[in-house]
């Protein structure tokens, strides 16, 4: 779990970022991204640890902290905070908490969460909207915790251009009345690999299967086209199931 201050020289070495005008749009989101690489053995104690510090935060009515949770099938967890810019981050992390139970206290439960990972790490995602695939809206069904995640590596040059075709591929399921939504999120500050992470929503891998079938067959043989088009910028393709995990959130009321 996250505990440490970002400090203001890197909200400064963003300002000046290509990728900050992309975060400056209304067709995108910033996402501050903690991960932690947790170990098999410890997947029951670690989830017990952030519960425990999730009910400290509520406890305390603590209002300054928030994040949306995800695990994927392979260990990893993730946090995730929307923020508007890098200056967001300038502050004491769980201060307020601190303030509430001690300094001690918070330090010893963070000092139990890290015997449980083999590495963590924060980075900055944005969502981009304008990429985006939402029949039904741009919210989230709260009913579809289930993702499917493709994260698409790109070479630096090359992502203009993958944009484009991801467009195209956009345009593509909408003239079909495609039902399939997904998001595209594209790698930001700290992450040193640049990409583009499609996730897909469903209500449980069953469900996933069956609509991507139906989604197939709707888009017919015309989508190996476009998609080809796609395969010919990337340089690696990974994907993996995981859970949105409303149990390891914590959203101040």
């Amino acid at each position: 779990m996250k505990t440490s201050k970002i400090n203001l020289s890197f909200a400064l070495l963003f300002l000046i970022l290509p990728l900050l005008s992309f975060a400056q749009e209304d067709k995108m989101q910033a996402y501050w991204v903690h991960e932690d690489q947790v170990l098999p053995s410890k997947f029951v104690e670690y989830e017990n640890m952030n519960k425990e510090l999730i009910s400290e935060l509520k406890k305390h009515n603590i209002k300054d902290e928030i994040w949306y949770a995800a695990s994927t099938s392979n260990g990893n967890y993730y946090y995730i905070t929307p923020i508007k810019n890098m200056a967001e981050l300038d502050r004491p992390l769980f201060g307020s908490l601190a303030d509430k139970i001690g300094e001690d206290k918070l330090q010893d439960m963070f000092k139990g969460m890290s015997s449980c990972y083999s590495k963590h790490g924060d980075y900055i995602m944005h969502l981009d909207n304008s990429l985006s695939y939402s029949p039904e809206g741009v919210e989230a069904n709260p009913d579809h915790n289930y993702r499917k995640y493709y994260t698409l590596h790109v070479s630096p040059e090359s992502m203009p251009h993958a944009a484009k075709v991801l467009k195209k591929i956009k345009d593509f399921y909408k003239s079909k009345n495609s039902k399939m939504g997904y998001r595209v999120y594209q790698s930001g500050f700290g992450t040193m690999d640049s990409f583009f992470m499609i996730a897909v929503s469903s209500k449980d891998g069953l469900s996933f299967e069956t609509e991507s079938e139906a989604n197939d067959k709707l888009l017919g043989d015309e989508r190996y086209k476009v998609f080809n088009e796609l395969l010919k910028h990337l340089t690696k393709i990974e994907e993996q199931t995981g859970m949105m995990r409303p149990e390891l959130a914590y959203v101040p009321e």
